[in-house]
């Protein structure tokens, strides 16, 4: 697909403005989808631009919008940008807290404007706190959350983390709460002010991972080896040298691969009998990873994964971001599209990653020069003076809701990450979700932390779909539902009577999303789809490695996770859009499309295009003065991005402490990196305790913080995340001691739900087949025979 110039709004925000102050990829990625989906953005940007948005990839999260170059330090500035707020639906700003409101520019000051107005706040640490004053860069939220400490790699300690989990999971709390906000505007008319930061987003993105307690298995502590350490979901190089990636995490997966590599003992002798993610022994779990090892080492990647495929089993290649471009897949889905940039000239970039049946959206215009409509804007506005557009934000007179969800209803069919995980987000918000899952439990029910941390607020419906009775509780749960997500393979839905086209027919203005591994066409659309294969293929492993020929599992389902938070944005953007028409809509997503954005910063082509920026061989960061660094007890992670960082460290470490001259630019060089720097910085960090050094050159402005040595430190017992509440800690029955990530977005009117735990398996059959009319001898009967389960 190619794209010229300015095109009309098609998406399900069409119609609403935006205003975004923010800088960093957070706020840059958010309103990149606002746009994509039919928003009008206006960057307002500084005259003499942003050094920390140099980078190609904001020429990919920049397009669509519109920029008009003001100088908010000066007073006229700020009026005009509140004059530009009067008539926007949303107004975004990642200053530091404190900042806007000195500027005139806080919720308050713009509230007093535009009394409808969603106010969007992203900062680094949160917007009040013991940390909220700390820099907001991407590695220092990482080292400081516990995301380096968590991911394996090459050597003992801390590891670079290659992804911006932390920015990543930012951008999609921002639009969770913008997109919910609006929804409630659209019934009652009030509109808020809505907080997340980059803190909260590390730890959303791996929440899944988190939940904590006495019962939990020992899955965390078997997948620490670099590659993977489960036999069967890892990462293992064939005769040719390349790598590959399987990915069975269930028992027919796990036999369907014994067989493919003609292992049978794998599936028949007793050691085995747990797996594939439950083992007796390391030495079990050891001998099985050398079976399958051994295997694959006798034939090259291309063979290997032409058996598997015909097998049926979960596996793909290896691949850098480039490579995983050019997959017919990828290219199928129209994943890759053409703007004319009017910078870099023809460039490829990622395209849409939310396929919506009504309202496709699309990449209206490239990203702008600096200041390219500022004129245009200026006397717009001149025109119009002091009276007020059509923004939407008139009065509606209901009643406010509780929850931002509150009344909604969704029916969630789905399992493991990808899909439920997206779900639950929506119970957070006040949704009534019911999880229907089969007799037997969803696939995920032997990885406990999974159902805990995907699951969480759901009422809990146990049916064998495949039984005659149960077409009649699907056909009553299709009519009273808003919403119906699911991620089953293509034409099981259709078998099940679950479908879209059945769906819609009872429920006209249904939201129906589906969520599958490559996509719901294509040739590859039928194969079987896990997080750590659209991990290998989109270049993520080969970056967390530093190499393809070297390559890292990323211990957070990055794939799984930002799909599951691209869900529930997607739902919201539907669900406005029924706001506004009454009209519902099918959402298809897949970890193909999710892989590539998570991937955005090196999913684009154009002439003179450099390669990525990689960690160095030891995995400890991407320059010198931007690594990991160890002290006298622990590591310390320095993040100095701009000149003025690097001058401030070198003035406080003494003008003796380098023999010359060292700039920025030199400081910072990467491919090859400045080794002798490094060994002086080195030695000298080595001199101190990490919190000494955290705590000293914070004060000074230099960009460091001590690296958390595991989760309690970066999470459960960080007094960032106590002050801003960010921990649930509940009583469940069969877990003792239990806490997982909490909700991370704070609304200042319509508070997120306070969800009970993840329920037990048909923990609530009979009261939802009560709720849909069944009678007692009704529900006995599909009790007895077999139809349903209850706890």
């Amino acid at each position: 697909m190619k794209m010229h110039a300015e095109h009309p709004a098609s998406g399900p925000l069409s119609g609403i403005k935006v205003v975004d102050l923010t800088r960093g990829i957070p706020g840059a990625i958010a309103t990149m989808l606002l746009a994509d989906y039919g928003a009008e953005v206006l960057k307002l940007q500084n005259p003499s631009g942003d050094p920390l948005e140099s980078s190609p990839a904001y020429r990919v999260w920049n397009r669509g919008k519109k920029s008009v170059a003001l100088d908010l330090g000066e007073p006229e500035a700020q009026r005009v940008a509140l004059k530009l707020a009067r008539d926007a639906d949303v107004f975004l700003e990642s200053f530091r807290p404190g900042v806007a409101e000195r500027l005139g520019l806080g919720y308050s000051s713009v509230k007093d404007f535009n009394p409808g107005i969603i106010y969007c706040s992203i900062s680094a640490f949160g917007c009040s706190g013991p940390w909220a004053q700390r820099h907001g860069y991407e590695g220092l939220v990482s080292a400081a959350s516990g995301i380096m400490t968590d991911q394996t790699g090459v050597r003992a300690g801390p590891m670079f983390s290659s992804i911006p989990l932390a920015s990543l999971g930012a951008s999609m709390l921002a639009l969770h709460g913008i997109l919910s906000s609006l929804h409630v505007r659209n019934i009652c008319g009030i509109g808020q002010q809505v907080e997340t930061s980059m803190y909260q987003g590390a730890t959303a993105i791996r929440s899944p991972m988190l939940p904590e307690a006495d019962e939990i298995s020992t899955f965390h502590t078997n997948n620490l080896l670099p590659q993977g350490g489960l036999p069967s979901y890892r990462m293992y190089p064939c005769a040719d040298g390349k790598w590959l990636h399987l990915g069975c995490l269930t028992r027919e997966f796990w036999d369907k691969l014994a067989v493919a590599l003609d292992l049978l003992d794998l599936s028949i002798q007793p050691e085995f009998e747990s797996a594939p993610s439950g083992w007796s022994t390391d030495q079990d779990r050891e001998s099985a990873m050398d079976l399958i090892g051994n295997r694959l080492l006798e034939r090259p990647r291309d063979y290997w994964l032409s058996v598997l495929a015909e097998a049926d089993v979960p596996a793909a290649p290896v691949l850098t971001t480039q490579q995983y471009m050019d997959l017919p897949q990828v290219r199928h889905s129209s994943l890759v599209q053409t703007v004319e940039d009017p910078i870099l000239g023809e460039m490829e970039q990622v395209g849409m990653v939310i396929a919506f049946s009504e309202t496709p959206g699309s990449t209206r215009m490239p990203a702008p020069n600096l200041g390219q409509h500022t004129d245009e804007v200026l006397a717009l506005l001149e025109h119009t003076g002091d009276s007020h557009g059509e923004s939407g934000n008139s009065p509606k007179g209901s009643k406010t809701p509780k929850h931002p969800l509150e009344g909604m209803k969704v029916l969630d069919l789905s399992s493991f990450i990808a899909a439920p995980l997206g779900a639950m987000i929506l119970s957070d918000l006040g949704a009534d979700v019911i999880k229907v899952e089969p007799l037997s439990g969803e696939g995920a029910r032997p990885l406990p932390f999974l159902i805990l941390e995907g699951n969480r607020g759901k009422r809990n419906l146990a049916l064998n779909l495949k039984s005659p009775a149960a077409k009649g509780v699907i056909s009553r749960l299709l009519g009273s539902c808003d919403v119906v997500v699911h991620n089953m393979r293509d034409g099981i839905a259709e078998r099940l009577g679950i479908d879209y086209e059945t769906a819609r027919n009872l429920r006209p203005d249904v939201i129906y999303v589906h969520v599958t591994g490559y996509g719901a066409s294509g040739p590859d659309k039928h194969k079987p789809g896990f997080d750590p294969l659209f991990q290998s293929m989109s270049g993520t492993t080969a970056r967390q490695g530093g190499s393809a020929e070297r390559p890292v599992f990323l211990r957070t389902p990055v794939c799984d996770d930002t799909n599951a938070m691209l869900l529930a944005a997607g739902v919201l953007m539907a669900l406005h859009h029924r706001d506004q028409t009454g009209q519902g809509q099918k959402l298809d997503l897949s970890l193909l499309n999710t892989a590539a954005l998570v991937n955005s910063d090196d999913f684009m082509r154009f002439r003179g295009k450099e390669d990525r920026p990689l960690a160095d061989n030891g995995l400890y960061g991407l320059s010198a003065i931007k690594r990991l660094y160890k002290a006298d007890d622990g590591w310390i992670f320095l993040d100095c991005n701009q000149a003025r960082e690097w001058e401030t460290l070198r003035k406080f470490l003494g003008e003796s402490w380098l023999s010359n001259e060292v700039t920025f630019d030199e400081a910072n060089k990467m491919h090859p990196w400045n080794d002798e720097l490094c060994w002086i910085l080195a030695e000298e960090f080595e001199r101190r305790p990490a919190e000494d050094w955290e705590r000293q050159l914070a004060a000074e402005g230099v960009p460091c913080c001590r690296v958390a040595n595991n989760n309690d430190e970066g999470f459960y017992l960080h007094p960032q995340a106590l002050h801003l509440g960010m921990i649930d800690e509940n009583t469940h029955p069969d877990y003792s001691n239990l806490r997982q990530a909490g909700v991370q977005v704070l609304f200042s009117e319509t508070p997120s739900a306070d969800r009970l735990p993840a329920a037990n398996l048909g923990q609530h059959s009979i009261e939802i087949l009560q709720e849909l009319g069944f009678s007692e001898l009704e529900i006995s009967d599909m009790r007895g025979a077999g139809c349903i389960g209850v706890s």
